[in-house]
């Protein structure tokens, strides 16, 4: 991972960011001007990893009081398997301990085995469902709603 670095989001990310919901989060993908404000409320906590000046992944949370919700979580494909969504989230709960934040939310689609074993692994657990969620072409998935002690 020596090669990547792990930074604050920027405007200027938003081009990038949308290539990556729009190949990773396709039926979630935000509208730049959603992404614009998001990145530029005070109460946010949003990260990317670069390789080089390239956007490789992404964060998008929000901290309300000494809560924060996870929001977005993307990586590029051609780096799936890499840690690369394990460092980010790493950084990201570091930064949210040190806005003292104490709990951690994100709610995450049940067929999602990757992202249901990266949030494991940082010690998230699931503290409840939502039935039929999400709507996909596979039918209705029950959305897994998930938490961190921080």
């Amino acid at each position: 991972m020596n090669r990547y670095c792990v930074a604050a989001l920027a405007a200027s990310d938003i081009p990038a960011i949308g290539v990556l919901e729009t190949c990773c989060l396709p039926h979630e993908a935000w509208s730049e001007s959603q992404l614009l404000a998001h990145l530029q409320h005070p109460d946010t906590l949003n990260m990317g990893v670069y390789d080089q000046d390239r956007l490789i992944a992404f964060a998008i949370s929000r901290v309300v009081l000494d809560e924060v919700e996870l929001y977005q979580i993307a990586t590029h494909p051609a780096y799936a398997g890499q840690g690369v969504a394990s460092q980010l989230l790493s950084s990201l709960v570091t930064r949210w301990r040190s806005q003292h934040c104490t709990v951690a939310l994100l709610e995450v689609n049940a067929s999602n085995v990757a992202a249901l074993r990266l949030y494991a692994k940082i010690g998230f657990v699931e503290n409840g469902r939502r039935r039929g969620y999400y709507q996909t072409e596979a039918g209705k998935q029950d959305a897994v709603l998930m938490q961190l002690s921080i």
